[in-house]
């Protein structure tokens, strides 16, 4: 990925990197969460340690965070919500 965001940077200029998550994930699967708490703040830990690597190499984008929850009593629907940090 960090080479995909080197091009997008050197070539396209990009000023920013939006990064988002959702629950629910399959690549997350095997962690079992006792609470939808406990996988937002597993989530978040990981886009803020994606995040300060990709500000380790590309100090002048500004990176965006986002975690995705599905809307209440939808199975297609999320709700995106801002990491701010």
């Amino acid at each position: 990925m960090l080479r995909d965001i080197e091009v997008s940077v050197n070539l396209h200029q990009v000023e920013a990197i939006y990064l988002i998550n959702h629950e629910d994930c399959g690549a997350y699967g095997s962690m079992n969460f006792s609470s939808r708490e406990e996988e937002t703040k597993q989530h978040c830990q990981d886009l803020q340690e994606a995040k300060d690597i990709i500000l380790e190499k590309f100090s002048n984008v500004n990176v965006k965070l986002y975690f995705a929850q599905l809307a209440k009593g939808s199975s297609d629907k999320f709700i995106m919500k801002e990491i701010v940090k």
